[in-house]
């Protein structure tokens, strides 16, 4: 709405600033706002057909009460935003408009982490650095910043790199009631963050964007709804193998580690491919592996026993030897064990295309971390009777067509309609319908069915 021009007051007079207003003048859940509507034989009713014709005001406004605005919007719980606990992973592009937009609703307490530090693109878009805060740590800077758009939370900080201190982050979100996402580290980095958001039983919400994109993911973090990982299978191992085949290279890769794989053999003197050859391979490999840590040559031993206790293999056994990996550490992700790790360096983590290969800019990270954190208070405090409070669990808009993903796709089929190209029936194949955060979770999905075995957590 437009900002209504109120009387000019004297330079003297201070106005009052009241941001505890929800502890000192309401009481939650008592004084959330109801819409209560005025009866058709009242006087309100007959003088005009507006809003306020139909709708009883607010209660009357506390003078100065920051959060005023929202906590008269009709089913509101600012009570219950002010006590959340946010772990915010990732200051990057999304993280800092996440923890921005988070300051500025009033939650009690934004925790951020990250280990990079800031440059001089990330100007550009993200919103908590400054021309000043150039080469400094990642988080100095947002939180530096941040004060400017602070109402009321507390803000920390931790500076680690979550794969190499992946206790810290268990640790960190024991603390948390929600988990956002924002670390750029592929697939199984967010198939870590998820699984831990599982076991919890706290939402897990990811944002991503590039070029004129923007992605949101909601889940619930129970562990009887949908996860970003449920799908149909036949059975358990059909669950992992449909999952992740592809971020182990069992697939069209395969060819091309192999090829990569006797290059490495040949330029290192290795003669046979052994565990030490096999292990060094992963850890050097940036195009499919890039695993590190002490717990790769675990599990490279492990696999060499479970593919019949070998001391090597060779180029036509890598096949069953990846296969063996990919079970061994997704199964050391799931809920029950995640939470006992200490590090997830072991995780395949590739090079991924360079932000500057794709582009990117302030409209879809501000927007990313705009509606991840509109998603969480969707779920919170939204109006049950508008259908809120169940977010939709995945949404990518393109804002260079003003569309999401599924309108554009719906416009292109209909065009391969028109044109003959595609079948007429195609278009009676679309569904209108989106997985929402309350859609049960798939009866093979490994992720959640290890979660439903773990007791909830206590500490």
């Amino acid at each position: 709405m437009e900002s209504t021009q109120k009387d000019a007051k004297e330079p003297s007079e201070k106005p009052k600033i009241l941001t505890n207003a929800t502890k000192t003048h309401f009481k939650y859940p008592r004084d959330i706002r109801k819409e209560e509507r005025w009866p058709k034989d009242s006087d309100e009713y007959k003088a005009g057909n507006s809003r306020k014709n139909r709708v009883k005001p607010p209660p009357a406004e506390v003078e100065g009460d920051v959060f005023d605005r929202q906590r008269v919007i009709v089913g509101f719980n600012q009570g219950l935003i002010e006590s959340q606990t946010c772990f915010v992973l990732g200051t990057g592009g999304i993280g800092q408009d996440v923890a921005l937009t988070l300051a500025r609703l009033g939650v009690g307490k934004i925790i951020m982490l990250d280990c990079d530090t800031y440059d001089a693109s990330n100007l550009t878009r993200q919103c908590l650095g400054s021309i000043e805060d150039v080469g400094k740590r990642k988080v100095d800077a947002a939180a530096s910043n941040i004060k400017a758009h602070n109402i009321r939370s507390q803000i920390e900080t931790v500076h680690v790199d979550a794969l190499a201190n992946w206790n810290k982050v268990v640790e960190i979100a024991r603390k948390c009631d929600v988990i956002f996402n924002g670390i750029d580290l592929g697939p199984m980095w967010d198939f870590c963050a998820c699984s831990l958001a599982k076991e919890l039983r706290i939402p897990y919400i990811a944002g991503q964007s590039y070029d004129w994109i923007f992605n949101v993911e909601y889940y619930s973090g129970d562990p009887a709804n949908l996860c970003a990982w449920c799908a149909e299978a036949k059975s358990e191992s059909d669950w992992i193998s449909g999952q992740f085949n592809t971020h182990f290279g069992l697939g069209g890769d395969l060819k091309y580690i192999k090829e990569r794989l006797k290059a490495f053999g040949e330029k290192h003197k290795h003669n046979s491919y052994d565990a030490k050859c096999i292990t060094e391979f992963l850890k050097a490999d940036k195009q499919k592996f890039r695993m590190d840590g002490p717990t790769v040559s675990v599990l490279v031993n492990e696999c060499f026993e479970k593919i019949g206790g070998c001391a090597k293999i060779g180029l036509d056994d890598l096949d069953k030897f990846l296969g063996a990996l990919m079970h061994a550490v997704v199964k050391r992700l799931l809920p029950g064990r995640i939470t006992k790790l200490k590090e997830v360096q072991f995780i395949p983590h590739p090079k991924h295309v360079a932000t500057r290969f794709v582009g990117s800019w302030v409209c879809p990270c501000l927007a990313a971390g705009v509606l991840m954190v509109s998603q969480f208070a969707n779920a919170l405090t939204g109006r049950k009777d508008s259908g809120a409070k169940d977010p939709p669990c995945n949404i990518t808009f393109d804002l260079g067509w003003g569309q999401t993903i599924e309108e554009k796709g719906h416009q292109e089929t209909a065009r391969m309609v028109q044109q003959g190209i595609f079948p007429a029936d195609s278009l009676s194949t679309i569904t209108e319908e989106r997985p929402r955060a309350s859609n049960p979770a798939k009866k093979c999905c490994m992720l959640c069915t290890e979660a439903c075995k773990v007791q909830p957590d206590t500490q």
